[in-house]
């Protein structure tokens, strides 16, 4: 490099005379560190951007995990009440909501009327209580439930209600409709013919009956 290309240079910072021009020095100087510390403070702040971003998509990600297990603890602390309402209709007495009650007058205004019998097995308290709400129910929506009657039969030997007629062939009127309305409120009732000894076990206070063709008998057996 020329001497004057040297000199030119090193008098940036030099008086006319050679000597050190120091506020030229020390404001160059400040320049440098000024620099010096716009990037120092860009890096720190890219550096505090990046954590605050990690620190953001962990805290997402944890708040996700939160909302995942809050959600699955839900799904299994509904399912345990659900169990529990199911065990607790298992373990006690058969009963006819008051939903299903209104229902099922509603239905069965309008449908065909004839005589009904209502029975239980004789030493099921359980089973009794459940007949006593079939027939007011069937009583409250106009058939005609025949009441002081004895089946002389103790039990079917079967768990459930059931249904009973003299011929599957020929079935009273109001059978079917007392059978679909049941069946569609939860309270299934299938239909079987008569047996021979419950035929002739129909009695009241003054003598025996027959089953007649237009009879329709529900028997409750045991819980199921």
């Amino acid at each position: 490099m020329p001497n004057s290309q040297k000199r030119t240079m090193l008098t940036i910072f030099q008086t006319a005379s050679g000597s050190w021009h120091w506020p030229s020095i020390i404001m160059a100087t400040g320049w440098i560190l000024t620099g010096l510390c716009m990037v120092a403070t860009l890096r720190v702040n890219r550096s505090d951007r990046i954590a605050a971003y990690e620190k953001e998509k962990s805290s997402a990600a944890e708040l996700r995990s939160t909302q995942e297990t809050l959600k699955d603890a839900q799904e299994k602390a509904n399912a345990a009440r659900a169990l529990a309402e199911e065990l607790k209709l298992k373990q006690g007495p058969r009963t006819i909501s008051d939903e299903q009650r209104v229902a099922l007058i509603a239905e069965l205004k309008a449908a065909p009327k004839g005589p009904v019998i209502v029975q239980s097995d004789w030493t099921d308290a359980e089973a009794k209580g459940y007949a006593r709400q079939i027939s007011s129910v069937l009583s409250d929506a106009g058939f005609p439930v025949v009441t002081g009657v004895t089946l002389q039969v103790l039990a079917i030997g079967a768990q459930g209600s059931f249904m009973f007629i003299k011929d599957k062939a020929n079935p009273p009127g109001q059978a079917a409709a007392i059978q679909q309305a049941f069946n569609k409120n939860g309270i299934f009732l299938p239909a079987d013919v008569v047996s021979s000894g419950m035929d002739k076990g129909i009695r009241d206070d003054k003598a025996d009956w027959k089953f007649e063709p237009d009879l329709v008998v529900i028997w409750v057996g045991q819980k199921p």
